[in-house]
């Protein structure tokens, strides 16, 4: 809220008419305007479809090794 009120300069008329999913596109915004090289984390489909790629081989582990 203090963000889109304050730094945005968003009208709390505005702020409140406002579905949770433009207030989540006004903080990404936000975001690539104070760091144009920020990335986005990926998304489920590309974790899973990483995984599968490169799965974790835990055969080269002893009894007793740390995870």
């Amino acid at each position: 809220m203090a963000l889109c009120l304050g730094e945005i300069g968003l009208a709390p008329v505005d702020f409140w008419a406002a579905t949770p999913l433009e207030v989540a596109a006004m903080i990404r915004g936000r975001r690539h305007r104070l760091d144009p090289d920020h990335v986005a984390p990926p998304s489920r489909d590309e974790v899973e479809r990483l995984s599968a790629a490169f799965p974790d081989d835990r055969s080269n582990q002893h009894a007793g090794a740390r995870t």
